[in-house]
């Protein structure tokens, strides 16, 4: 009889113990005899407030608007590089073959841009392609309304020959001025 109410002090501490929450009993796996695992508690996710979820909700649309945005930045910023970097523009250059070039380097600011600020995901990269298709279809409007400044920026040839043959307030494509 002895054996049997020594079994049952056992399994009453045992329940005393996890019923205290001590950390043999809750938290400590003990495994073999000479080795020990630690179970990660539970940790709680923080609740998030009601202004901070309407700021993440907000920000969503104005990303989308920002990735358009950037886009028609980035073809600004490549065309000015490249006039920067190259000189004089090409007069007899195959508008298929500009436009490509164009295409290509807004797209590669914009993937640079985007990653600076930020506007990384799959869906903005899609948007910042249209801005750069956007930008490479309206930018000679911008040349339209400053000239001055962009004689400064590019070349007072360029500037020109974008007035010469394009019309305010018209789209650009493939040498070819639509208005609207």
């Amino acid at each position: 009889m002895q054996a049997i109410s020594q079994n049952h002090r056992e399994f009453a501490a045992r329940i005393a113990r996890i019923e205290s929450g001590v950390a043999a009993s809750k938290q400590l796996l003990f495994v073999g005899i000479d080795e020990v695992y630690q179970v990660p508690l539970r940790v709680r996710k923080v609740k998030r407030s009601g202004l901070t979820a309407f700021f993440r909700n907000v920000m969503y649309p104005v990303s989308l608007v920002l990735a358009v945005v950037l886009g028609a930045v980035a073809h600004g910023l490549g065309q000015i590089i490249r006039y920067q970097a190259q000189g004089l523009p090409d007069l007899g250059a195959n508008p298929d073959v500009e436009m490509v070039v164009q295409v290509v380097l807004g797209f590669a600011i914009a993937m640079v841009l985007g990653y600076l600020t930020g506007l990384r995901s799959n869906q903005l990269t899609t948007l910042k392609s249209i801005g750069v298709v956007f930008g490479l279809l309206l930018f000679h409007n911008s040349v339209h309304a400053y000239p001055q400044f962009f004689a400064i920026l590019t070349s007072k040839i360029w500037v020109n020959q974008v007035m010469a043959h394009t019309y305010a307030h018209s789209i650009l494509w493939r040498g070819i001025t639509i208005p609207f």
